[in-house]
């Protein structure tokens, strides 16, 4: 892992302390819940979507 990504992580965790610790975290906990079950849906569709796309130009013809 790159020492940008590691910064990366570290500062996405504190922003979301701090968002945490201004809001409460018995607030946020439920919001966490819908957001763990919505990314692998996200991630899964743009995954299908990467498929159909790479499909679709392999199908392309090629200009001589």
């Amino acid at each position: 892992m790159k020492h940008s990504d590691t910064i990366l992580i570290a500062v996405g965790l504190a922003l979301l302390a701090f968002v945490a610790s201004r809001v409460g975290w018995i607030p946020l906990l439920p919001q966490l819940m819908t957001a763990s079950l919505a990314i692998p849906v996200l991630v899964s569709v743009s995954f299908v979507r990467l498929v159909l796309q790479t499909h679709a130009w392999h199908a392309l013809p090629t200009i001589p």
